[in-house]
């Protein structure tokens, strides 16, 4: 059974990208041979999918978008592709013209991470095509489940849940995680990571730092990631003069090794259709602070692997070059609203609360990790996606 994933814009290491990278790494079942198309990508995940022998094509940049899709039809006829399984919605727009092209039904499985949340209106509508022409779609959260029905009115019985995946790795050392962030063992570390960019609401946890550093002398707060709100956080920081402090690292790529020298870990999105960010805190054993929001409180069990907070406050809309439009609706307490944010204070109240209770945070660390290894870990997911595979044949 050959199965095409497709997926668009794989330039970083982390998210769907990385998930992809663990997927085809990972010894493939009979009957299933799989290939991978991708549209976009850089050089370094070039070079992966070279070096792991991985099926995969993508077509020259240079090209025609309608010589592109010509090419993938070709991929895809020349290679008896069955089933075309495509990872957010302009990559399943990418899939719908491609099978158009090749003139004979292929079974499409649509998988939604997100991307509905951002949707201009010109592609909305060749995505509502392309997922009601999909035989399955599949959603990574039960925020993603109900917005595809919201908007789209879309049937149960098509939309799979399958839950992202985190490939399980060690426990890394803290001391060395503490030498590589230039911080000592005795200081408190509140650490996060991400993109740089208007769905993680950085601003808001700025603004708890500064309540919580007068408080705390030995408190450090430390942000891993880049993007296009970088200059922006960095004069925010500066104005609010909490450069010994806040510290921001830009991107690494060894951010997971670098999660082992936190002692909480905070996330502020006001829009995350799941979070794999917080399952690899988990698997550091990071107690976790993150709002209740869209499938964050899948991923974050409230009073066991970490703490939810309701966000409460008008999200602010920073205007920078380049960075990602503000959602107009997230999932809150199953229902549709307009972006919100944590409240600093309270936020600042919760971390200088965990920081005080050090075994609190240790035994939610470890229910974290208990919890990751056996609800998010990859065997369960590619179970997950087989059983969809051969119930699409039935």
């Amino acid at each position: 059974m050959n199965v095409c994933h497709i997926g668009c814009g794989f330039h970083g290491w982390g998210g769907i990208a990385r998930m992809v990278m663990d997927f085809f790494n990972h010894p493939q079942n009979a009957p299933f041979v799989y290939h991978l198309v991708t549209t976009s990508s850089s050089e370094n995940f070039k070079r992966w999918a070279k070096n792991a022998g991985t099926k995969w094509f993508e077509p020259e940049r240079d090209q025609f978008i309608l010589s592109r899709v010509r090419n993938i039809s070709n991929y895809i006829k020349q290679n008896n592709i069955q089933i075309i399984h495509s990872y957010n919605a302009e990559a399943g727009i990418w899939a719908l013209f491609s099978e158009l092209l090749i003139k004979k039904p292929l079974l499409l499985i649509a998988h939604e991470h997100g991307s509905m949340w951002y949707l201009r209106p010109n592609l909305r509508w060749l995505d509502f095509i392309a997922k009601k022409r999909s035989k399955y779609i599949i959603a990574n959260s039960r925020a993603s489940v109900f917005l595809l029905q919201k908007l789209y009115n879309l049937p149960p019985q098509k939309i799979k849940l399958v839950y992202n995946f985190i490939t399980v790795t060690k426990k890394y050392s803290r001391e060395e995680a503490r030498q590589r962030l230039g911080l000592t063992a005795e200081a408190e570390v509140v650490g996060s990571v991400g993109r740089l960019d208007t769905p993680k609401d950085y601003w808001t946890l700025i603004d708890a730092a500064r309540l919580v550093i007068p408080h705390r002398k030995k408190v450090n707060f430390v942000l891993i990631g880049g993007g296009p709100q970088e200059m922006f956080l960095k004069g925010l920081i500066q104005d609010y003069g909490l450069t010994e402090q806040f510290h921001l690292l830009g991107s690494r790529d060894d951010a997971p090794e670098l999660i082992a020298g936190f002692d909480l870990f905070v996330s502020t999105s006001f829009r995350e259709s799941f979070g794999n960010v917080l399952i690899e805190a988990a698997l550091q054993e990071k107690a976790v602070i993150a709002p209740a929001v869209d499938g964050i409180p899948e991923a974050v069990e409230d009073g066991v692997t970490g703490v939810l907070l309701q966000p409460s406050l008008r999200a602010r809309r920073v205007r920078v070059k380049g960075a990602t439009p503000m959602p107009k609706w997230v999932v809150l307490e199953s229902s549709l609203h307009s972006p919100r944010s944590l409240d600093p204070k309270l936020l600042a109240e919760t971390i200088i609360q965990l920081l005080d209770d050090p075994d609190k945070r240790n035994w939610m660390g470890v229910q974290g990790r208990a919890r990751a290894e056996k609800v998010f870990n990859i065997h369960r997911y590619i179970s997950d996606l087989e059983k969809i595979y051969l119930e699409s044949f039935e």
